[in-house]
């Protein structure tokens, strides 16, 4: 994304402003049990609807699942069961086709029912023995994507010494 700092897309992620590009950023917080949650209902409706033909990628804090979306709860590492099933709904019904994450300090790229999943590892610290044996690579570096209307591209960059 030209012209800008990570705290100017933070904030223009905020205010749902354009991109460079002219696609929209949103925020989506994912169901509550507030006042708010038929607003947030309605929303991925009317972003999909705003998109047209432009696919549209999710950038969350957790993974949505760890290897496959019907496993249990695992607990403080991913999305919980029926949050993550409702989620995994709009994933399916919207054609997402990327669901981007951070939280495990891991780097994955995987594909689901034709959705791209990238965990993107951590460039400060690696998290030690207190994490559960997962799938993903436990090195530092970077995700660096590309977007625009038509396509994404993204890949993993090792972090300068």
């Amino acid at each position: 994304m030209q012209g800008g700092t990570i705290e100017a897309l933070r904030q223009r992620l905020l205010d749902g402003e354009p991109t460079d590009r002219g696609s929209r950023l949103r925020r989506y917080s994912g169901p509550l049990r507030e006042p708010e949650e038929d607003e947030q209902a309605l929303w991925p409706e009317h972003v999909r609807a705003e998109a047209r033909e432009r696919r549209i990628a999710w950038f969350l804090h957790r993974p949505l699942f760890l290897e496959d979306p019907s496993e249990g709860d695992t607990g403080y590492w991913s999305i919980k069961p029926q949050p993550r099933g409702a989620l995994m709904a709009l994933v399916r019904q919207h054609r997402v086709a990327l669901v981007a994450s951070g939280h495990l300090h891991k780097a994955r790229d995987f594909a689901f029912e034709g959705t791209r999943y990238i965990w993107s590892l951590a460039s400060s610290f690696l998290v030690g023995a207190t994490q559960p044996e997962m799938p993903g690579e436990n090195r530092l570096g970077a995700v660096v994507y590309e977007l625009d209307n038509a396509t994404l591209t993204a890949r993993i960059a090792e972090v300068p010494a």
